[in-house]
């Protein structure tokens, strides 16, 4: 308490200052309004209590016991058994003041009936009647707080404050520009407006005001007579408002980012707590590699072998990860990446270590029976690749925009894995030596005629025209891609030499010297895979190669596999599917003429082919968010890149360069 002393100055309990002296209740009205982007207004009966901290045991609130109006410490700053009081001194220690501070005031909504949720809680730091400083503890929905500490270094005018917003507070706004308070605090009124402000134009204003009363056993009874439900409403009428922002007013809504230094963490729920109680339980059989798990209040939980080079970290800033994970499974998992709910050092390698514990976290991947009965029957019709749908789910993930595929591809614009002899070699480089090792045992000659099913944005077709003289005939059903190729082969002057058509596989017809496809059959599926290599079948010469690039499955997992949904699946290609190795051989040995002669893994290069790819997307983030795409979005695709390089990198996965050549009969 000698600090105390020194931070009040000797100031005695009870102040002559009519200010000070009279703490009150304030049965009154809060009212948001938002300027812009949309305009949009609300206010609400609100009760605040005013009291100078020192004297909240002498009210007739119920200070740290239960009544019908109470004030408990715990509710304040940090969750500790520290006073109000001496939590306070604490924080002022790094703060300056013109003048010594002789008093504070909480402005604050109590406990009545129960805990209420309070949006935020003001401590006025007076010296005499001159208002010196502000402390602002702000709270989320989240339950995480946070203060805003403002001294003379934020101080603007008499009564006036302004300070950086760092903490998000609501999806529709995001974490930059200021605060401005500006606080009327007498005997007769009170009224505290804060503004908000991005690039110094006003967007949001806040306000609370009501006529102070004395603070009475009387008042508090009329005031809970009269305002029954008032606090307690608090949380329904933010839900309900952001419900109206969003779904009436079509504003855009931001996910919850990670903020530092924040006074309260978000709790653990009792739900929360069960399901990763039994989370833990499970990674307690980790025998691959070390998981160290860090929750929000900052303990960690280490799983696994300490002692092993493959180590993963998970920090959770969003204790909704727990029932998402619980609901959604392996999706889920997904999800709550994009939404923020938690981050990691390497995305790669803690996806590498999920892999490689596969069957450990198998069971948990799958999510709860109703969701995954749910996305059987939503993702139905995008699934199965007719010739209709096919070109729906092409367009879905390839015409999106062709300047956002070219911040991660390079020159090349090839969007497939790259052929690399080591990690330093560039994109271009181990693209061009890609497309070499594909044609090279086609043995072309200037007078073949070369199919390409699925054109990407016509770097094969420009390769072998370029290199060989043939023709070349290539297909998509994108038409971003359809109108890139058309333009790239006119600016090369080969129009004679490549046809370019928007066209499925199914129909085609004629027959070609040879066929190069590459990573285009993860988009036939596997009811369609018969249908597809008898046409192969029919469309090469006899005698001619059929060489594919094609990423595959494990054989020992492909049956369980066939009828799974993935997040790959769900968020990134609609109707995609990863045929397995065996099921490819089988296939063209029993019902084509197509004889397998080299298969080639490359797997290693595709890992540091998307690692490249995530490198040059994150080092163009700006430029992304400049052609319209959202953090999120973003997001989903850093963890598409990091997921499959995790997944080729373990050898989970294979991507294989297959020579065929068709038999006489």
């Amino acid at each position: 308490m000698g600090f105390m002393k020194m931070v009040f100055n000797g100031a005695p309990t009870v102040h002559t200052s009519s200010l000070t002296v009279f703490n009150a209740i304030i049965a009154g009205r809060t009212t948001h309004t938002r300027h812009a982007p949309t305009p949009h207004y609300f206010n609400y009966p609100l009760v605040w209590i005013r009291c100078d901290i020192r004297q909240l045991s002498q009210t007739p609130l119920g200070y740290n016991k239960r009544r019908l109006w109470s004030i408990h410490d715990a509710d304040y700053l940090e969750p500790t058994p520290e006073s109000l009081e001496s939590k306070l001194a604490n924080h002022m220690t790094t703060m300056h003041f013109q003048f010594p501070v002789t008093h504070i005031q909480l402005l604050t909504m109590p406990r009545y009936l129960g805990r209420p949720f309070k949006p935020i809680n003001l401590y006025l730091l007076y010296h005499s009647d001159t208002l010196v400083g502000l402390i602002a503890e702000v709270t989320n929905t989240y339950k995480e707080s946070y203060l805003y500490q403002c001294d003379r270094r934020h101080k603007t005018g008499p009564n006036h404050f302004q300070i950086q917003k760092p903490f998000h507070v609501s999806p529709f706004l995001n974490e930059t520009g200021y605060y401005h308070f500006n606080i009327t605090n007498t005997v007769s009124e009170l009224l505290v407006v804060i503004d908000y402000y991005q690039d110094n134009k006003k967007i949001l204003t806040a306000t609370f005001g009501g006529k102070p009363r004395p603070l009475s056993r009387w008042q508090l009874l009329k005031t809970a007579i009269t305002h029954p439900l008032s606090n307690a409403l608090v949380l329904p009428r933010i839900f309900k408002q952001a419900i109206i922002l969003y779904y009436k007013k079509n504003l855009d809504a931001n996910f919850k980012p990670i903020t530092k230094n924040i006074i309260r963490t978000m709790p653990l729920s009792l739900s929360h707590r069960l399901i990763w109680k039994a989370l833990s339980q499970r990674l307690e059989q980790l025998k691959h590699g070390c998981l160290t798990f860090i929750l929000p209040d900052g303990s960690q939980k280490k799983f696994g072998d300490p002692t092993s080079s493959l180590r993963a970290q998970i920090s959770i800033n969003n204790t909704w990860f727990f029932s998402t994970l619980a609901r959604k499974g392996e999706i889920g998992f997904a999800q709550t990446y994009i939404r923020g709910y938690w981050q990691t050092p390497s995305l790669a390698d803690l996806l590498k270590l999920i892999l490689i514990n596969c069957t450990l976290v198998q069971g948990m991947s799958n999510g709860a029976w109703w969701y995954r009965l749910y996305l059987k029957m939503a993702k139905r019709k995008e699934s199965i690749n007719t010739v209709d749908q096919s070109k729906a789910n092409i367009q879905d993930h390839y015409d999106i925009s062709n300047d956002f595929y070219s911040l991660f591809l390079d020159e090349t614009k090839l969007y497939s894995s790259a052929l690399f002899n080591d990690e330093s070699e560039s994109l271009g480089t181990a693209q061009q030596r890609k497309l070499q090792a594909l044609i090279e045992p086609m043995n072309l000659a200037p007078s073949d005629h070369v199919l390409e099913i699925g054109s990407g944005w016509g770097g094969m077709a420009v390769y072998l025209a370029k290199t060989i003289g043939c023709r070349v005939t290539t297909i998509t059903l994108s038409q971003e891609q359809y109108d890139w190729t058309n333009r790239l082969i006119q600016d090369e002057g080969l129009h004679d030499t490549i046809t370019v058509q928007l066209q499925d596989y199914r129909t085609l017809s004629g027959q070609y010297d040879h066929i190069v496809s590459i990573e285009m059959i993860e988009a036939v599926g596997h009811k369609f895979l018969p249908d597809y290599f008898r046409q192969l079948n029919q469309l090469v010469k006899p005698g001619g190669r059929v060489v594919l690039q094609a990423i595959t499955y494990p054989n020992h997992d492909y049956k369980r596999y066939k009828t799974s949904m993935d997040f790959i699946k769900h968020s990134i290609f609609p109707g995609g599917h990863l045929p397995s190795l065996e099921t490819i051989t089988s296939l063209t040995r029993q019902i084509t003429s197509l004889r397998l002669v080299t298969a080639n893994n490359i797997a290693s290069s595709y890992a540091i082919t998307l690692k490249k790819w995530a490198e040059n997307l994150q080092e163009n983030h700006d430029a992304a968010k400049k052609l319209g795409f959202s953090p999120d979005f973003l997001r989903r695709w850093m963890y598409y890149f990091a997921y499959c390089e995790a997944a080729f990198s373990s050898d989970y996965l294979g991507v294989y360069q297959l020579q065929f050549k068709r038999n006489a009969s």
